[in-house]
């Protein structure tokens, strides 16, 4: 096989050649992501609106911050769930694309069912592996960032906002090391995100910058979109619609980069001649 050096602009142009190539597929999956994506969260987005109805009426501020802390305790399990739901769209939905753009000659359907259950779940497992150990990292930096800040004084918040860079940073490049696992785990190579850490931390730079350049841009496309939608429709219409949308950017993100990350060296494709 023919390895490349991963650069930033080396991984974009992978994930455009990859919906180049195959845009039937990504329209297809992308829009089912996008609607199975909107009907599995509509519970927890409930729950979000009525989180925001609290904080934007005209209340006394104990008031608000108990009824906000009330409803963010009931409705917990919901957004759990809600999260998990998309999660698993769009990591099982990730498998026919991922092998459809892989090295060699790999088919989606190839073993049937049973074979995209298999990876599909351990592709979830990754990501929610990632998310696991984001939320984990944010409940200790946060507090250390924000105590560190306060000692500081006057460079205080500039040494807050570096620290929350950072953590969006390290959130990225995790979320990196789960697709780059979940890439591997297409082609039945089962991976962890230790052995994902220790193949792409060499690259984990143009890695992490890519999947950021695609967060920011498919964002910047929601916005403009919903913005658009909302202008247009009623209400009702336009957060049901919005949803869609926003699940089928969420989806187009993680899949692009996927496809990208193909170009990544992997070590078990070389064989003696």
């Amino acid at each position: 096989m023919q390895f490349q050096t991963p650069t930033l602009a080396a991984l974009v142009k992978a994930a455009w050649t990859g919906i180049r190539l195959r845009t039937e597929l990504f329209m297809l999956l992308t829009i089912l992501s996008g609607i199975l994506s909107a009907l599995l969260y509509m519970p927890a987005a409930e729950v979000i609106e009525e989180l925001i109805s609290i904080l934007d009426s005209q209340r006394e501020p104990e008031v608000k911050t108990a009824e906000a802390a009330a409803a963010i305790d009931e409705g917990a399990s919901t957004l759990f769930i809600g999260h998990l739901l998309v999660t698993a769209v769009t990591t099982f939905l990730i498998i026919p694309w991922a092998r459809a753009c892989a090295p060699g000659s790999l088919t989606p359907s190839d073993g049937g069912l049973k074979a995209f259950l298999r990876r599909g779940f351990r592709s979830f497992l990754h990501m929610v592996a990632a998310t696991g150990m984001i939320i984990l990292l944010a409940l200790v930096a946060l507090p250390t960032v924000s105590v560190i800040g306060s000692a500081l004084g006057g460079i205080g918040n500039a040494v807050v906002m570096t620290g929350v860079v950072l953590l969006v940073w390290a959130s990225i490049a995790l979320t990196s090391i789960a697709n780059l696992a979940i890439a591997a785990e297409a082609r039945d190579r089962k991976e962890t995100m230790w052995t994902a850490w220790n193949r792409g931390r060499f690259f984990l730079t143009p890695i992490t910058g890519a999947l950021g350049f695609l967060l920011l841009s498919v964002g910047l496309a929601n916005m403009i979109v919903s913005s658009f939608l909302a202008g247009l429709l009623p209400e009702g219409v336009a957060n049901l619609l919005g949803m869609v949308v926003s699940g089928m950017f969420v989806y187009a993100a993680s899949a692009l980069h996927v496809a990208a990350l193909y170009i990544v060296p992997d070590f078990r494709d070389l064989r003696p001649l």
